[in-house]
């Protein structure tokens, strides 16, 4: 059995196979529909960021007036200001 190299794009029967590529205006559609898709996306990202930051940053005020109302009861001092606090 003698075996036959065969060359890019040739197939066994010793035809040349068509290879089909990818236009111009294919890529630059695809390229677009990416774009909008990310145009879309990224703004609701940004916000759900900003409302992350804002809850960790209301949950951190709850911890220091309930540590520092800790400190009033232990030395039975009174903040006035704290009292004016609504965070729960």
């Amino acid at each position: 059995m003698r075996r036959v190299r065969l060359g890019v794009g040739e197939t066994a029967s010793g035809r040349l196979q068509r290879f089909r590529a990818f236009t111009l205006v294919e890529l630059l559609i695809v390229v677009i529909i990416l774009g909008i898709l990310a145009a879309v996306v990224i703004p609701r990202f940004s916000d759900s960021s900003q409302d992350a930051k804002l809850s960790a940053m209301i949950h951190d005020f709850a911890v220091v007036k309930k540590r520092s109302h800790c400190i009033a009861c232990t030395t039975r001092a009174r903040f006035r200001c704290l009292q004016r606090l609504s965070i729960s």
